[in-house]
C-alpha cells in the first residue's frame, strides 16, 4: 500500500479518497503526532511520554493500523 502523508496534516481529500485500512493509518498518525507534539510539553511527573508513544504505536501495530508505516519518535 502507498503512504499517504508524512508527518505532517492529511486533507480532507486524502480522507475522502482513502480506502477504510487508509483512513484508519491516516487517524493512527495523526493520533501519534499529536501525542509527541503535545505531551511534552505537559511535563507530568512521573510520566514517560516516549513510552506511552511506543506502547500506543505497538497496539496499532498489533491491529495492522500501521503496517508499512514508520511512527518512530523522530518522525
Amino acid at each position: 500500500m502507498r503512504r499517504l502523508m508524512s508527518c505532517g496534516g492529511s486533507s480532507y481529500q486524502d480522507v475522502e479518497a482513502a480506502t477504510l485500512p487508509e483512513v484508519r493509518r491516516l487517524m493512527a498518525e495523526k493520533y501519534l503526532e499529536t501525542m509527541k507534539e503535545h505531551l511534552p510539553k505537559k511535563k507530568i511527573p512521573g510520566f514517560d511520554w516516549e513510552r506511552f508513544v511506543l506502547d500506543v504505536e505497538r497496539v496499532f501495530e498489533e491491529e495492522d493500523v500501521l503496517e508499512g508505516m514508520n511512527f518512530g519518535i523522530d518522525c
